[in-house]
């Protein structure tokens, strides 16, 4: 019984990192077809 409930929570924890690591990295690797700021320079 503990071992199944461990072994839950520990899934759930996985599964979170993987998404939130997965959805960052692809947020971050993601090439919006820009390769500046469009903003005109300070000064």
């Amino acid at each position: 019984m503990f071992r199944c409930v461990l072994s839950a929570g520990f899934l759930v924890r996985t599964v979170h990192t993987v998404l939130t690591w997965g959805v960052t990295l692809v947020l971050f690797l993601h090439d919006t077809g820009e390769k500046q700021a469009t903003s005109p320079p300070v000064g």
